[in-house]
C-alpha cells in the first residue's frame, strides 16, 4: 500500500549535516520549515559549486593533457596542456574530432581503442602520434576511461603524456650504441683507404703541375676528381665515427646568412638544371653563430643535396626554401623542400648511419648522420618536420657567438724570407713518402725519408754535426716506432726537435690519440691531403712566408 502521512504524525527531515527537523506540522509553521529546507539547499548548492570550481581549477592547471570526447569522438572538454600538445587553442580544440588530430598511420589503432572504450571494455594505454597544424608530429601516450551517465556510456575521458622528447633521447641513445659498435671498424677502414687515396691524389696533383697533352690532362683531372670524391666519403666516415672531429679545426664567428648565400650561388646552375626554384628568407641583422665554418658549410651542402635528391622524381612545384631566424638556442637554419615528404616511421631513422631510402648507388646513407654528428658536436640540435605529400623541413639550431675570437697578427718568423728547408718525411707508405718528397723538392727543399720512427732516429743521429732538420713530417700510425713514441724519444734529446714535428694521419683516432695531439700542440694534416696544403704548413711551421 502507498505510504500516507497524517498531520498527527511528526515530520522528520534529515539534513546533510545530520541535523534533524522533527515536529508535528501544527507545532512548526510552514514558513519555518520551508526556510530551513531552502537554507540547506543553498548550502548544498554552494558546496557543489565549490567542488566543481576546485575540480575545474585542478584540471585546467594540470601539466598533463586532459580531455573528454562525446559519442562521436568530438572533444567536449580539454585543458590548456591538451591544447598546447595539439598546437591549437582550447576553443579551436573543442568540437574537433580526434580523427582530425591523429596521424593517418595511427588512426586505425586509435579508432579501435575509442570503440573499445565506448563498449565498456577495460582499455589499455596506447601510444600514437598527433599532428599539429604545422605538420609537426608529437608522440603521446593516452590513458582513457568511459564516461557513464544513468548507466549508459556517453563518451570517453582521458589523460595524455607527451613522449616526444623521451623518444628522441631513446633514438639518440640507440644511435650512440650503434656507433660504438661500428666505430672500430670505421677507424680501420679509414686508415686502409686513406693511404692509397693519398698516394693517388698526390701523384695526380704532382703530374698536373706540368703541361701535358689534352688527353693526358683530361685523364689526370678525372683521376684527381674521382680520388677527391672517394676521399670525401672517407672523410664522412671519419666524422661519423665521432672519434676524431677535425682536431685542427677552430670555432669562429660565422654569418649564417653569408654561408647560405654563398652555398646557393655555388649551386645555382645545378639547381636551375634540375628546375628547382630557390627562395631565401634570411633574417636581417641575424646574430652570428659560434661554429667551425667548413663544417657548417658541409651541413648546408648535405641538406641541399638531400632536398634536391628528394625532388628528383617530383613534378612541379620544385622549390627549396632556406630560412634563418633567431631561436631559443641562438640561431636557426631551416631548409624546406616540396618533395614527397618522409614517412612517420622513417623519421626516427633518417639520422642513423648507412640508413637510406635511396636506390642502390644513389647514396651512402652517411649525409644526414654526418649532419647530426656535426650539429650535436657544436652543442646544437636538429630535427625534421614532415608529412607525406607535404615536403620535409630540417631545422638546425646552433649556439650564438658571444664575442669575437682574438686574431693574432703575423709574427716576425712568419714573414721571414723564403728559403730552402731541410725536411724529414717519416711514413711507412712508400708512395706517400715519394709524392711528398718530389713535391717539396720541386719547391726547393732538401728532403730525406724514413719508413718508421726508429729509422728516423737513426737519420737524426747520423746527421750530428750537420744542419738540423727544420721540419719533421711524421705519420702517427706506423709499424715499429709509431708517431707517439717517436715524439717521446725526441723529447729525450736536447735539440728541441719535438717542436718541429707536423703529424699526418688518416685514422678516426681514439680519445687517447686526440688528447695526445692536443697536448703536443703540433699541426695535424688529415689524409688524404693536398700536396700544396702540406707544403704550406711545412713552410709556415718553419717560420717562412707561405707563397
Amino acid at each position: 500500500m502507498p505510504h500516507t502521512w497524517s498531520a498527527s504524525q511528526p515530520l522528520s527531515i534529515q539534513l546533510a549535516d545530520d541535523t534533524q527537523l522533527a515536529s508535528p506540522l501544527g507545532q512548526v509553521g510552514d514558513s519555518a520549515l520551508i526556510a530551513a529546507l531552502t537554507s540547506e539547499n543553498e548550502r548544498l548548492a554552494a558546496a557543489l559549486a565549490y567542488s566543481d570550481t576546485r575540480h575545474r581549477r585542478l584540471v585546467a592547471t594540470c601539466p598533463l593533457p586532459i580531455y573528454s570526447l562525446d559519442r562521436e569522438g568530438r572533444v567536449t572538454d580539454a585543458n590548456q596542456a591538451a591544447a598546447d600538445l595539439t598546437g591549437r587553442t582550447v576553443n579551436e580544440l573543442l568540437g574537433t574530432s580526434f580523427r582530425e588530430l591523429v596521424a593517418p598511420e595511427d588512426l586505425e589503432c586509435v579508432n579501435a581503442a575509442f570503440e573499445s572504450s565506448m563498449t565498456g571494455d577495460a582499455p589499455a594505454d596506447i601510444e600514437c602520434r598527433l599532428v599539429r597544424p604545422t605538420g609537426e608530429r608529437r608522440f603521446v601516450q593516452l590513458t582513457r576511461a568511459p564516461i557513464e551517465s544513468n548507466g549508459e556510456i556517453v563518451g570517453v575521458q582521458g589523460i595524455g603524456r607527451d613522449l616526444t622528447e623521451e623518444r628522441a633521447r631513446e633514438a639518440q641513445f640507440r644511435r650512440v650504441e650503434r656507433m660504438a659498435s661500428v666505430a672500430p671498424l670505421l677507424s680501420g677502414v679509414c686508415h686502409e683507404l686513406n693511404n692509397p687515396l693519398t698516394s693517388i691524389k698526390s701523384f695526380a696533383e704532382f703530374l698536373l703541375l706540368d703541361e701535358r697533352s689534352p688527353e693526358d690532362q683530361e685523364a689526370l683531372e678525372i683521376v684527381a676528381r674521382e680520388a677527391e670524391r672517394a676521399a670525401k666519403i672517407v672523410s664522412d666516415l671519419r666524422v661519423v665515427a665521432r672519434q676524431s672531429q677535425e682536431a685542427a679545426s677552430t670555432s669562429v664567428m660565422v654569418d649564417l646568412n653569408e654561408i647560405v648565400a654563398q652555398a646557393v650561388a655555388a649551386r645555382r646552375s645545378t639547381l636551375e638544371a634540375s628546375s628547382i626554384e630557390v627562395q631565401l628568407d634570411l633574417a636581417p641583422d641575424l646574430i652570428h653563430a659560434w661554429a667551425v665554418r667548413p663544417q657548417i658549410e658541409q651541413v648546408l651542402a648535405h641538406l641541399l643535396t638531400n632536398a634536391t635528391q628528394a625532388m628528383r622524381h617530383q613534378t612541379e612545384p620544385r622549390c627549396i626554401t632556406l630560412s634563418t631566424y633567431p631561436g631559443d638556442l641562438g640561431v636557426v637554419l631551416q631548409v624546406a623542400d616540396t618533395g614527397p615528404g618522409i614517412r612517420g616511421e622513417d623519421q626516427n631513422r633518417i639520422f642513423d648511419p648507412f640508413w637510406t631510402t635511396k636506390e642502390p648507388g644513389e647514396g651512402t646513407g652517411l649525409g644526414l648522420s654526418l649532419v647530426n654528428s656535426i650539429v650535436t658536436d657544436h652543442g646544437g640540435r636538429i630535427r625534421v618536420d614532415s608529412d607525406i605529400g607535404a615536403g620535409a623541413t630540417f631545422i638546425v639550431e646552433l649556439p650564438a657567438a658571444e664575442e669575437a675570437p682574438t686574431v693574432a697578427g703575423p709574427s716576425e718568423a712568419q714573414v721571414a724570407a723564403r728559403r730552402s728547408l731541410r725536411v724529414l718525411v717519416v711514413d711507412d707508405e712508400a708512395a706517400i713518402r715519394a709524392s711528398l718528397t718530389r713535391y717539396l723538392e720541386r719547391r726547393g727543399h732538401a728532403v730525406e725519408q724514413a719508413d718508421e720512427g726508429g729509422a728516423a732516429l737513426g737519420l737524426l743521429d747520423a746527421s750530428t754535426g750537420q744542419a738540423s732538420f727544420d721540419v719533421i713530417v711524421a705519420d702517427l700510425r706506423m709499424p715499429g716506432l709509431d708517431g707517439q713514441r717517436f715524439v717521446a724519444k725526441l723529447r729525450q734529446r736536447s735539440d728541441g726537435l719535438e717542436h718541429r714535428v707536423i703529424f699526418i694521419t688518416g685514422d678516426a683516432e681514439s680519445p687517447d690519440v686526440e688528447q695526445f695531439l692536443r697536448d703536443s700542440g703540433a699541426p695535424v694534416v688529415w689524409k688524404p691531403f693536398e700536396l700544396a696544403e702540406v707544403a704550406q704548413i711545412v713552410e709556415a711551421h718553419a717560420g717562412m712566408s707561405v707563397q
